[in-house]
């Protein structure tokens, strides 16, 4: 919860740009709630997982209504080649 109020905090500051990722398996016994909070005080929200080998970002919270509901998905091998790309 403490992690909570301090994002608050920025809540309105348009010079901050901040990105969390929370694995919602560490969150205990009440994730909906805790991802309730975050999802409330955050401008955008992305959800993020894993099908079979399949890699699916969601857009679940967003102030620009064209991209609220959209997917993407792409295989786990394509981000690995991705990732090998970026570090030549």
């Amino acid at each position: 919860r403490r992690l909570i109020r301090n994002i608050g905090n920025f809540v309105g500051n348009e010079t901050r740009f901040a990105v969390y990722f929370i694995n919602r398996e560490t969150l205990g016994e009440r994730p909906s709630e805790i991802l309730g909070l975050f999802e409330e005080i955050a401008t955008s929200v992305f959800r993020w997982e894993l099908y079979k080998d399949v890699y699916k970002l969601s857009v679940v919270k967003s102030p620009n209504p064209n991209i609220l509901g959209s997917e993407i998905s792409f295989p786990v091998k394509d981000l690995f080649k991705l990732m090998e790309l970026s570090l030549d």
